[in-house]
């Protein structure tokens, strides 16, 4: 598979982009794939670093390089893993590998405008903020509108159907996060009373 052709058919032709995915799934490579979570970090974080502070959400000096790769990564896996789980229930066509790497390639249009705004916002002053964040707007805007084309298409769903699986795989992702910091939480009170069990019996033994 040819992925710059595929990254021009993204913003191009959409729908074609993501017939090709299926199309070529016998010679499915994960490298694309990859390099776009790869750069999706590098490029977030460059963007912190370039954007004019009187215009960026975050600070250098506040940031967490480990928080925003998972911001940038996790939400994305998730979504992916989701959309999956509910088309697989929902007589859908695509399998997890491919939906992954749809949801990636939607996520260019972030990857190739972002860096150029930032650079565009070290001309603006703060009274230009509405103009930025607009523009930062169109860029998601754009993003979601890849989402769900994608799910439409791998699918072979109605916009009406596509509408549904996507209220669906956001309660799912709402739901996998909770059973996370659920799971999360009970391990951690676990751990604390192994602890403590093994204080009272070292004070025990005294």
């Amino acid at each position: 598979m040819d992925g710059l052709r595929l990254a021009l058919l993204i913003f191009f032709h959409p729908a074609d982009a993501f017939r090709r995915i299926q199309k070529d799934r016998d010679r499915f490579d994960y490298r694309p794939t990859v390099l776009i979570l790869f750069l999706l970090v590098v490029v977030r974080i460059s963007y912190i670093f370039m954007c004019h502070y009187p215009l960026a959400d975050l600070l250098p000096r506040d940031t967490n390089i480990f928080l925003e790769m998972v911001k940038m990564l996790v939400p994305l896996i998730t979504w992916a893993v989701a959309c999956y789980a509910v088309t697989a229930i929902i007589g859908g066509s695509s399998l997890m590998r491919e939906t992954l790497m749809a949801f990636s390639y939607c996520m260019l249009p972030y990857l190739v405008f972002i860096l150029p705004l930032a650079a565009l916002s070290h001309g603006l002053s703060i009274s230009a903020i509405g103009l930025y964040k607009t523009l930062q707007s169109i860029i998601w805007i754009w993003v979601g509108l890849l989402f769900i084309i994608s799910i439409k298409v791998m699918n072979d769903y109605t916009l009406l159907q596509t509408l549904w699986i996507c209220f669906l795989g956001i309660i799912t992702v709402l739901l996998i996060w909770a059973a996370f910091l659920l799971v999360t939480v009970l391990t951690g009170q676990l751990v604390d009373f192994i602890r403590g069990i093994g204080v009272e019996l070292k004070m025990f033994r005294r």
